[in-house]
């Protein structure tokens, strides 16, 4: 029998497979990370971007606001004046007038515009409720100093109005009042004595 015997030590083959497996799946977990890096840092900065764009927004809105309020408040002094020129204008006594106009007002109603061209008086009330309007128009009706009156409109404003913030909905009645002149003065002359 003849036996073999050799001392020497075989060679391994190297496993060529392995190693470029595992390179190519370090080369991948590279590019994943560089990518996942990167996608960070854009999305870190679109979102900054977005929070400085809201804080601007922010604070033009606050800016329009700001205008809107000034604005308000000076078309309702431009409103009162005007108000006040067409009173001084009028060849009746605007002062007893405005005083029988405003006894005559429901609680929480307030004038809004007051023109008078002569012959009629056209005049425009917010009031808290539409049955105030139809209570003002029978007042009105009933006044010995008018000859006539007609309620043009009665309209719903939902926006926010500063006078009746308590209020959810006020009401504009516009009235077109044709007044008896001599009646007025009576009423005057009779009211000094």
């Amino acid at each position: 029998m003849q036996v073999n015997i050799n001392l020497l030590q075989r060679k391994e083959r190297s496993n060529r497979f392995f190693y470029f497996l595992l390179t190519a799946v370090c080369l991948f977990g590279l590019i994943f990370t560089a990518l996942l890096f990167h996608t960070l840092q854009k999305t870190t900065a679109n979102i900054q971007t977005v929070e400085r764009q809201l804080k601007e927004m922010k604070q033009k809105n606050n800016d329009i606001r700001k205008q809107i309020n000034i604005s308000d408040r000076s078309s309702a002094i431009d409103k009162l004046e005007k108000i006040v020129q067409s009173a001084e204008k009028m060849p009746i006594n605007t002062v007893d007038l405005l005083a029988k106009l405003t006894a005559l007002l429901p609680e929480k109603a307030r004038f809004q515009s007051l023109q008078y061209n002569g012959k009629q008086l056209l005049l425009e009330i917010n009031v808290a409720d539409d049955i105030d309007a139809a209570f003002y128009y029978k007042h009105l009706a009933d006044a010995k100093w008018t000859k006539s009156v007609k309620l043009d409109s009665v309209t719903a404003n939902r926006g926010e109005d500063s006078e009746f913030d308590t209020l959810p909905i006020s009401y504009t009645a516009k009235y077109e009042i044709e007044i008896d002149r001599d009646q007025l003065k009576n009423e005057k002359t009779e009211g000094d004595s």
